[in-house]
């Protein structure tokens, strides 16, 4: 991942960036199963001694558990987002399917009167 920033500092185009991307993806799902995973070990252990645990304790506090959870949970939203945006958006030539609209096309388009009856 870092050398793929390197050489897209010096401007290089790379054929991999999205299997980058991907594998990061797949790196947040499964750093996420690890930190809620800890953080259910945590709290069985601790709290709900009636759900079913493995019996042992993790060594962070919840208050880590929570913040990873939370940090790792912006990490995967913010890479997904990403690959939707550079990848499916291209593919298809708009996010989903749509076509995106920008100011400039606001202002070359005329505005679209209403037509209002009089009720009298």
């Amino acid at each position: 991942m870092y050398y793929y920033y390197f050489l897209a500092s010096c401007g290089k185009k790379v054929w991999w960036k999205e299997i980058v991307t991907t594998l990061q993806i797949a790196q947040f799902v499964v750093d996420l199963g690890l930190c809620y995973f800890c953080l259910y070990t945590h709290i069985t252990f601790h709290a709900v001694v009636s759900l079913p645990s493995i019996g042992a304790d993790c060594r962070g506090t919840r208050l880590a558990a929570y913040y990873g959870c939370v940090l790792l949970s912006s990490y995967l939203l913010l890479f997904v987002q990403f690959f939707i945006k550079t990848y499916i958006k291209e593919e298809k030539g708009g996010y989903l399917g749509f076509r995106s609209m920008n100011y400039d096309d606001l202002k070359a388009k005329k505005p679209v009167e209403q037509k209002v009856e009089k009720t009298e």
